[in-house]
């Protein structure tokens, strides 16, 4: 999950993902040199789970971002998720069927 001037946002995106208990799931969050709260806002969460991985991105930019944290998994299946979307329940559901395939598209629904 890249962050970048989300302190409004990123803390629904990750209680909403927290509620998830069919998978044994990890997040990485790689803050983005924001210029608010961001940073202290994560700190705050990932303190409190395990699962949550906060880091600093080693220059700034999504490409660069996502390169890095793509390096720090661990999972069989990685999603990038947006700080500002929330990852609804259902996704989950279908956790099975993507461990079949190399990629695997999902639907989604804009609000």
């Amino acid at each position: 999950m890249m962050a970048y001037n989300v302190e409004d946002y990123i803390e629904e995106a990750i209680v909403e993902l927290q509620k998830e208990s069919l998978v044994n799931w990890e997040l990485i969050v790689v803050e983005d040199f924001s210029s608010d709260n961001t940073f202290n806002v994560v700190t705050d969460i990932a303190r409190e789970d395990d699962r949550i991985t906060l880091v600093k991105n080693v220059s700034k930019g999504v490409v660069v971002g996502i390169n890095y944290s793509y390096n720090l998994t661990k999972g069989e299946i990685i999603k990038c998720i947006d700080s500002d979307d929330i990852l609804t329940q259902g996704f989950f559901d279908q956790y099975k069927n993507m461990l079949k395939y190399d990629v695997y598209c999902h639907n989604m629904r804009l609000i």
